[in-house]
């Protein structure tokens, strides 16, 4: 499955991803998923029972009309424990990085995703092959 993050298309596998969002990727798909995690992750949200009217409504403003729309429908009044899947979002940030490569600058993709500019040019030297020695035979 692929996604956007970062204005970059990555593959990215909900396998990885705690269980417990199975059901709200099942509702929203994985991409507003993951929004609500970066935003949420590690503290509990209120599902409304009803979807809110305003815009300016934290799950409205973070994930869409629609997919509140969706996540009213299917979880009304629960209070969820997002994970803050860390390592996951880790995993997504480094892949979307990687896909820039060539397209974007290092400085400028610091700037993006909060890193340091070796950070970044330390994220496309771990995709570099391991390998570099030369085969003698």
């Amino acid at each position: 499955m692929s996604t956007v993050v970062n204005d970059a298309c990555i593959d990215v596998d909900p396998l990885y991803l705690p269980e417990s969002l199975a059901e709200i990727i099942d509702a929203i798909e994985l991409p507003a998923t993951l929004k609500l995690v970066e935003r949420f992750g590690g503290i509990r949200l209120y599902v409304p029972m009803v979807e809110p009217a305003a815009d300016d409504h934290p799950l409205v403003a973070t994930i869409g009309r629609k997919a509140t729309q969706s996540l009213c429908r299917v979880m009304p009044g629960d209070i969820v424990e997002l994970p803050r899947a860390v390592g996951y979002l880790r995993r997504l940030r480094d892949n979307a990085i990687r896909a820039a490569r060539g397209k974007i600058g290092a400085s400028r993709l610091a700037r993006q995703y909060g890193l340091t500019r070796r950070h970044v040019m330390r994220i496309w030297a771990d995709a570099e092959p391991e390998d570099k020695q030369v085969a003698l035979f």
